[in-house]
């Protein structure tokens, strides 16, 4: 009589797929399953989340914002603030100030930040005017070693509080983007303050300075 039945397949065939066939194959790649060339796709550059963080670990962004009051008639503050080379003057490790029209000027300002020491080549150019109380700038630089600085908003304001009496207020948004995107949020909004302060003693020390 015929037999109907399947014939079994090889023993060699059957034991292809084995868990010790598969478990040798997944200790070769590193305890990950192999996956066949055909089903894998395209995930893009960032595929391993760690290299977006790698790149953000070398950026860092600051705001910082702060208020002062001087003696002085609003006028004559205001006067000091659109003359890019008496304003930006007052920025601490400002060496030049470059003014090539009336609303764009270069800047070469020298600053030590943590165990750096650095020097930037910055454009700045003013986006309003409003006089006697409002001036919005935004600004780029970069420094020798690489690192770009972005200065998307720089508003400064006017109050007058008496003839004279005025309040300036400022509020300065900045992002560093390489070796220097290191050194944390910290320590640069630490540096930042340092020379807030700084510039507000310029600022009254000349205008005391022409007041006399």
């Amino acid at each position: 009589m015929d037999d109907d039945r399947e014939p079994r397949r090889p023993r060699s065939l059957r034991r292809q797929g084995s868990w010790r066939g598969r478990h040798r194959l997944r200790r070769a790649f590193g305890g990950q399953r192999a996956v066949p060339s055909h089903r894998r796709q395209d995930q893009g550059p960032s595929a391993d989340p760690r290299e977006g963080l790698a790149r953000d670990s070398r950026r860092q962004r600051v705001k910082i914002s702060d208020s002062l009051e001087v003696e002085f008639p609003i006028q004559q503050v205001w006067e000091l603030l659109e003359d890019p080379r008496r304003s930006m003057g007052a920025m601490p490790g400002v060496q030049s100030v470059d003014v090539r029209e009336d609303t764009t000027f270069d800047l070469t300002v020298a600053q030590r930040m943590g165990p750096f020491r650095v020097q930037f080549q910055v454009t700045m150019s003013l986006e309003e005017v409003t006089p006697p109380t409002r001036l919005v700038a935004t600004g780029q630089g970069k420094e020798s070693s690489g690192t770009l600085l972005r200065i998307p908003s720089a508003v400064l304001k006017l109050e007058a509080l008496g003839d004279d009496r005025t309040r300036l207020s400022y509020e300065i948004e900045f992002s560093l983007m390489g070796k220097l995107g290191t050194l944390g949020y910290s320590m640069l909004k630490h540096k930042a303050g340092e020379m807030s302060k700084k510039f507000a003693d310029n600022l009254r020390e000349d205008l005391s300075r022409t007041a006399s």
